[in-house]
């Protein structure tokens, strides 16, 4: 099972017709709850402090166009990590460049969906996520992403110019200052936007994802008790293949999952 159709591609063929995909399930708490007018408009982005995160193109992006902007602001939500990741580096460009009253570097908190209510424009700068949690969060409060254009994973579920904008990766930091600028200084770009975030939202509905599931429980359980069969059907496709990967299979449980009782 897989979250993305489109990692599909990345298996042999005769694997590919036993590959189930379908997203994660997430809800959203204050769906129907009226927000609260706010006096200031702000970015977000979510777990920061990793290396892979990429935070610093967002900061200095936000550092070119703060000034057009006097009214929006960066809230950053983290954990640090164990080995103290980018915080620190963080916390000097802050006082380097004198940001402490428009970037705010938040602790963890327990309702993050709370801040997306408060959220015109969600941000995400990772090099590579798998199905991204927070942009899948965003959308079902109908907040727009702006990301990397080569962004493996998030790049599947931003669709450029539809739920969100993602930046060329050629020239990172002002091309993301322009796709931040663009969404910050058009209120019905994004409510349009956000509109179509919160109808695409729909595939991460638990009824639909459970759905999927007990689909997939229900025939991988239809092969119990006649295990030659998923050899057999992949022996159709490419016999080669198959069978060198069934005589690999025992070799790999015994090693990675202590599966030997299996095979005694």
């Amino acid at each position: 099972r897989l979250t993305m159709a489109e990692y599909k591609n990345q298996y042999p063929d005769y694997i590919k017709p036993s590959i189930r995909a379908f997203p994660n399930a997430f809800v959203n708490p204050h769906a129907g709850k009226k927000q609260e007018p706010r006096a200031r408009k702000q970015l977000i982005h979510i777990g920061g402090y990793k290396g892979n995160k990429n935070l610093f193109p967002l900061l200095q992006a936000f550092l070119l166009i703060k000034d057009d902007f006097p009214d929006w602001d960066l809230q950053l939500f983290s954990t640090i990590p164990s080995n103290g990741g980018v915080v620190g580096t963080v916390i000097e460009f802050v006082k380097e460049w004198d940001l402490f009253d428009r970037v705010f570097l938040n602790q963890p908190v327990d309702d993050i969906h709370a801040e997306y209510a408060k959220t015109d424009i969600h941000v995400i700068t990772s090099l590579s996520e798998g199905l991204p949690n927070c942009v899948a969060e965003a959308m079902l409060h109908g907040v727009p992403s702006v990301a990397f254009a080569d962004s493996i994973g998030t790049n599947l579920l931003i669709k450029h110019n539809s739920n969100g904008l993602l930046a060329s990766p050629k020239i990172r930091v002002e091309s993301l200052a322009g796709s931040l600028a663009k969404l910050m200084k058009d209120d019905a770009l994004r409510k349009q936007m956000g509109e179509e975030c919160y109808r695409q939202s729909a595939m991460f509905n638990p009824e639909r994802v459970y759905d999927n599931w007990e689909n997939l429980l229900k025939e991988a359980a239809s092969y119990k008790g006649c295990t030659d069969r998923l050899l057999q059907e992949q022996m159709e496709r490419d016999r080669n293949r198959a069978q060198a990967m069934d005589q690999l299979r025992p070799q790999v449980l015994r090693k990675y999952l202590n599966f030997s009782n299996m095979f005694n």
